[in-house]
């Protein structure tokens, strides 16, 4: 059965015509997707699920789990932390052409953070089953979505390093 998100209760985007082939666009524009050839994000699409966020959504909380990458392809998302004693910290906004649970797809752990929709957002996102399903019929495109995976999420601990060495 597949995994339910909070995503596939809100409204569906259509990933046809015009709009794919700006979303294809938007896509090639990420750190994430750069490199990718047209047709491996032609291949992506098939796969991943398209929704309009409404404002004060919560794509992801601290603490549960759900294992599935985001792609913000419009719109603004508040990034926060619990500290150990409850209080909340903003640890960034992100706009379009941010990834957002890189580390819950790999891993199938809890969120570390919590992501609130500051706008309306468009949203891309794949789950860890279609993922999965993705990796045996279409193995190199997978492969080079994990490479992609690994070097972002390295890319966002070396700077977290560098960040916490200040504090040390």
């Amino acid at each position: 059965m597949a995994e339910e998100t909070p995503l596939d209760k809100l409204p569906v985007l259509s990933l046809t015509g015009l709009y794919r082939e700006q979303l294809c666009l938007k896509l090639e524009a990420t750190k994430l997707f750069h490199g990718f050839s047209r047709g491996e994000l032609e291949v992506l699409l098939d796969h991943v699920r398209a929704r309009l966020v409404p404002k004060g959504s919560m794509l992801y909380v601290e603490g549960n789990i759900g294992s599935y990458l985001c792609v913000i392809v419009s719109g603004r998302v508040s990034i926060t932390k619990k500290t150990t004693g409850d209080e909340i910290k903003k640890i960034s906004t992100v706009r379009e052409g941010a990834t957002l649970g890189e580390m819950s797809l790999v891993d199938n752990f809890p969120h570390s953070a919590t992501a609130e929709t500051l706008s309306e957002c468009e949203v891309l996102y794949l789950n860890r089953e279609r993922l999965i399903g993705m990796s045996g019929d279409f193995p190199q495109l997978t492969n080079h979505l994990l490479w992609s995976l690994a070097s972002q999420i390295s890319a966002r601990l070396r700077q977290t390093s560098g960040l916490l060495v200040d504090y040390l």
